[in-house]
């Protein structure tokens, strides 16, 4: 789940950003060149676990009220991807390149104390929340990692599959019965049994997957071919068949997937693809940043606004009016919850802030 703007090259599987402005552009670098880099670096990892460290600085704001966004948590770093459970935010930060220093926090969602959970994560990726369970990929040493959420005193996360084996796993997904992975880098889409096992291959080094989403049985995934200006395509695998379902434009990216269709963002604009298949629909064409969430009747997209971004909400069934809903950051993740939009964005290279907006 590529975090760029459409029209440039994403790199990272969760905080690619490319903005309109010479500000925005040595953000870029800096976040590419951290994500590009972790992925080539080896070294012994050090896990997580132990005391907490500082905590993040907290505002503590209500601005709902105006339909301006609620800073729930200040980010000393790079914060790349979260996921909601009924009562908090959690995400995780990216960290120093080498550094071993990405952490996995948690905020509650209507604001609190902000608590780490886990410390001297080798740069944390893409995070799901399974159950009790929080499973993330690092994009340093390659591993995928959970840590139980259950009660009692949290231990430290439990290393599912190792860095030798995970090979720098940038994308994440689950299904009822597996783990989806996917590495950009050697084009590998595998899957290990959520029961434990050895990893399987779907497919291997057919150009670069850049996101994936799982849809009961199903995984679908983007590819990127290797030519960042050639088009990419959509694709599907399930126990029975594997099969490409449509070509996208160039740098496809942020793929979700509904009961209805599957969404994604390239260089084009946001698109649509029913389950029946037939042909994509472009549901908003612009430069968009690779961002993305849906909850059944919208998805949710960022658009460059002057020298800021603007949250918009555009309807996915039965036309009707794009509205925009709020100004925010240069965007990194975004979930939708039942009570409200929960935004990562990134504030300049070292600082971001995890946002609660109204829906």
């Amino acid at each position: 789940m590529s975090r760029g703007r459409a029209g440039a090259r994403a790199a990272t599987t969760t905080t690619a950003v490319a903005a309109p402005a010479a500000a925005a552009a040595a953000l870029v670098a800096v976040t590419v060149a951290v994500a590009l880099a972790a992925g080539g670096c080896r070294k012994a990892p050090r896990r997580g676990g132990g005391p907490p460290g500082p905590v993040t600085a907290l505002v503590a704001r209500d601005a709902e009220a105006s339909g301006e966004p609620n800073t729930l948590a200040l980010v000393a770093g790079v914060p790349v991807d979260l996921a909601l459970t009924p009562s908090h935010v959690y995400w995780v930060e990216l960290g120093s390149l080498g550094a071993e220093d990405g952490r996995l926090v948690r905020v509650p969602r209507r604001g609190g104390a902000v608590e780490p959970l886990a410390l001297h994560l080798s740069s944390p990726s893409a995070l799901v929340i399974d159950g009790d369970d929080l499973l993330w990929t690092n994009l340093h040493d390659g591993a995928v990692q959970r840590l139980r959420l259950g009660p009692g005193p949290l231990g430290p996360p439990e290393t599912l599959l190792a860095g030798e084996e995970a090979g720098g796993s940038e994308a994440l997904a689950l299904s009822p019965e597996r783990i989806f992975i996917a590495q950009r880098k050697s084009g590998l889409v595998a899957w290990l049994p959520r029961a434990g096992g050895p990893l399987r291959r779907i497919v291997w080094r057919d150009g670069s997957p850049s996101s994936i989403a799982s849809h009961g049985d199903a995984l679908f995934w983007l590819t990127r071919t290797w030519s960042s200006q050639a088009e990419g395509a959509l694709s599907r695998w399930t126990d029975r068949d594997a099969s490409v379902l449509v070509r996208t434009g160039s740098n496809p990216s942020a793929l979700r997937v509904d009961a209805a269709a599957a969404y994604w963002i390239d260089d084009v604009g946001l698109h649509m693809l029913g389950h029946g298949q037939g042909d994509a629909e472009l549901l908003l064409a612009g430069d968009l940043y690779r961002a993305l969430a849906i909850d059944g009747v919208y998805a949710y997209v960022f658009r460059a606004a002057g020298d800021g971004v603007d949250l918009l909400r555009v309807p996915t069934h039965g036309g009707g009016d794009v509205n925009r809903i709020a100004g925010t950051d240069w965007p990194t993740a975004i979930e939708v919850g039942d009570d409200a939009i929960y935004v990562l964005s990134q504030r300049d290279p070292q600082h971001g802030r995890v946002l609660r907006l109204p829906r």
